[in-house]
């Protein structure tokens, strides 16, 4: 069994290295036994120092299975293995059945525990799943051999080869358009506005959901507990980036793909740690409030992109820049069972007293209601960026009247996210904007037409998406706020070593 084994290990390599186009990059095992042993993490397999491949005995009955993914793990190379997640591509290439992927692949921190790879490939035919595997697994051999390779850094390029891939159907396309022009819409608004069957709306929520165009029905409102939205600008080296991961307050980060500029940290703080991060200044670290924000969601292009953002940038516009609501501490008192309901809707997206039952809290349909009522539980859709677009970051040094006029230009040719940031170093105009990779060209020469010098940054992003939370652990009940001078006071200590 064991020289059969073997053989289909080796022929199973040999058509993995033809598909990729790359070598193996470890050492070929010179036996494959089957025995008892607690398996790694991750690999459900390991190889010996005697150079065998050892295989569980619990998981004979897919051996086949297990045969297939040592075979393309056999391409990811050793200096890899400090992300165990990577293997879960070749999970996808074996066509793993569910419950053995479950059962072996290791999760990532809980920032990212809406990292779901049985998922996210079960949308893409079998033909779209090898072409991204073509493009996925040098990438992350090339980052791995020079160092570079991180959790986030590994899930940016499985979104960036996996966004190429997603099919959305016309009922899904639907779904959106409803949605994108009210986000309160109900199923049955949905079904009336947008033609779509009861059952098509289901599966197209679901799959929506999952692959992150949208996020609800319900949110969680955080100005109500003492926060704010704070970017802070930093070299983008992997120290910043880790020292900023591992940042309790961090939501999201925009990582440039051109070398020698900065990134960005999303951060969600409370308010009155604002004054503690300006010494973050002394680290080359910029930070910036965030004093409004506005968006336009656009899923097509028109044919000559840089005409229309001229236009739209000299068209004139009437009104004043809303500024962002006021801050401020919880109208009712909440406990850390709260927030853990608080969690379940930013995970989940709703959540009942049933589920919340289920997960261990206490007086759910009661603590549920007085959140609903506290206004810190919402009832909307928020349409996110789609997938199979390109993200580029932009920062132009302008003041807070410009943000509509910001937000207008770019969102005349594509999916515009755009805040107003007030910094020590001057007022500013921030966007995340989400675009078919045909016009990317077009974007960046129309931005550097209009903006000219006050231009900071235009450049395509990798697309991280993780998963916040808020840090139960820090909330104090008695202040009815969250403790974040040890978090601050970490944050400093770690970019000073």
């Amino acid at each position: 069994m064991v020289v059969e084994s073997l053989s289909r290990f080796k022929k199973e390599l040999n058509r993995v290295v033809d598909l990729i186009g790359l070598p193996p990059a470890r050492r070929l095992p010179v036996d494959i036994v089957v025995e008892d042993f607690t398996p790694t993490p991750g690999r459900c397999s390991y190889l010996h120092e005697d150079g065998t491949l050892r295989i569980p005995t619990e998981y004979i009955i897919w051996l086949d299975v297990i045969i297939r993914k040592e075979a393309l793990s056999w391409l990811i190379p050793p200096e890899a293995d400090s992300v165990p997640q990577v293997h879960d591509i070749a999970w996808a290439y074996a066509e793993a059945p569910r419950e053995l992927w479950e059962d072996c692949r290791l999760k990532p921190r809980d920032i990212f525990y809406n990292y779901d790879p049985i998922s996210t490939f079960s949308y893409l035919s079998k033909k779209s799943k090898l072409k991204v595997l073509k493009s996925l697994v040098p990438a992350i051999r090339a980052a791995a051999l020079s160092g570079n390779l991180t959790f986030p850094i590994y899930l940016a390029l499985l979104n960036r080869f996996v966004s190429y891939e997603v099919e959305l159907t016309n009922s899904d396309m639907k779904v959106i358009d409803v949605l994108s022009d009210n986000p309160y819409a109900t199923r049955e608004e949905i079904r009336r506005k947008g033609g779509v069957s009861s059952s098509s709306i289901s599966r197209s929520l679901t799959k929506l959901r999952k692959l992150g165009y949208i996020f609800g029905p319900q949110n969680v409102y955080l100005w109500g507990l003492g926060l704010t939205v704070l970017i802070a600008s930093f070299p983008n080296q992997k120290k910043y980036r880790e020292a900023f991961w591992n940042f309790k307050f961090t939501y999201n980060m925009m990582i440039p793909i051109s070398g020698g500029l900065n990134a960005h940290a999303y951060i969600v703080l409370p308010i009155k740690g604002v004054p503690e991060m300006e010494a973050l200044r002394d680290f080359g670290v910029e930070i910036g409030v965030v004093k409004s924000t506005r968006q336009r969601l656009r899923l097509d292009h028109p044919e000559n992109v840089i005409e229309s953002m001229v236009k739209a940038y000299l068209r004139d516009y009437e009104g004043e820049v809303a500024d962002l609501v006021e801050v401020s501490e919880p109208s009712v008192r909440i406990t850390k069972q709260d927030l853990r309901i608080l969690n379940l809707v930013l995970l989940e997206g709703k959540v009942t007293s049933t589920y919340l039952a289920e997960k261990g809290i206490k007086s759910p349909k009661q603590r549920l209601n007085k959140l609903k009522r506290a206004g810190l539980i919402r009832e909307f859709y928020m349409v996110e960026f789609p997938k199979g677009m390109d993200r580029i970051f932009v920062k132009v040094r302008r003041p807070k009247e410009e943000l509509i006029r910001f937000t207008e230009t770019l969102g005349s040719v594509a999916t515009t996210i755009a805040q107003y940031v007030e910094g020590e170093r001057g007022d500013a105009c921030l966007a995340i904007v989400s675009m078919r990779p045909e016009i990317k060209g077009d974007l960046l020469r129309g931005i550097k037409l209009i903006y000219g010098d006050d231009l900071v940054i235009a450049d395509e992003v990798l697309d991280i998406h993780p998963s916040w939370y808020l840090p139960e652990e820090l909330w104090d009940e008695s202040k009815r706020a969250f403790r974040w001078e040890n978090e601050v006071e970490k944050l400093i200590k770690s970019l000073e070593r």
